[in-house]
């Protein structure tokens, strides 16, 4: 028998059991977005503004900001995955909500359509509005998320700063230095002995265990 998980929330300052008195302040990606493959991208989101009671004028606003401003009139069969994912956040946005839920973003883009997503969401989080990113893809929550929610097995096992989940001492691979001179300093050493060994020095970083690494020491690496 599995055990059970308990709880409460809120969405927006509204208990999560009241979804009508947030529901219209939300706007959701949920994996693959589904559209009518035969009508144009401009289409698609004008029939959901009319649904949803949203003002159609918005629509090549956020065909821009999305980047689709120049293939809101082609088809939507005709989008790649990445274009379809991108119409999906535009349909998101109708009616400007306060929260934006984007579930599994990137599922399936090829390595160009996880960079242009990453630009995107950087560009969502402008600080208008919250924007809550579900993924299993850590390496790039680490690049976008400034706050993180760990659940393993249902259970909250981290909410706080990305930068601080799992950060311990021992686990740093370079000594932080404490000023900025210390840290010139020891790039001139560095350079140094590379030069000594004939190695061309392209960059020089503080490096420190992957957001990936820090979440399976968390959670002891189990496999689910």
């Amino acid at each position: 028998m599995c055990g059970r998980r308990a709880g409460s929330g809120t969405v927006l300052g509204h208990p999560l059991d009241e979804p009508g008195r947030y529901l219209q302040r939300v706007g959701a990606l949920i994996e693959t977005p589904a559209f009518y493959p035969g009508l144009t991208g401009a289409e698609n989101l004008r029939v959901l503004a009319a649904v949803g009671s949203h003002d159609p004028r918005d629509i090549p606003g956020l065909l821009e900001l999305v980047g689709l401003a120049d293939r809101g009139g082609d088809r939507f069969r005709g989008y790649s995955l990445g274009m379809k994912q991108r119409l999906g956040i535009a349909a998101a946005l109708l009616g400007d909500p306060d929260l934006l839920i984007l579930d599994e973003a990137i599922n399936g883009l090829d390595p160009a359509g996880i960079r242009d997503m990453r630009q995107l969401i950087g560009k969502l989080a402008d600080g208008q509005r919250t924007l809550l990113v579900s993924s299993h893809a850590l390496a790039e929550l680490d690049q976008v998320c400034d706050w993180l929610v760990v659940i393993d097995h249902g259970i909250l096992v981290y909410q706080a700063p990305t930068r601080d989940f799992g950060a311990h001492p021992e686990s740093s691979i370079v000594a932080v230095p404490d000023r900025e001179d210390d840290l010139t300093r020891l790039r001139e050493v560095v350079e140094v002995a590379a030069a000594e060994q004939g190695i061309d020095l392209a960059d020089l970083r503080l490096a420190g265990p992957t957001l990936e690494e820090r979440y399976l020491a968390t959670t002891n690496g189990a496999t689910r």
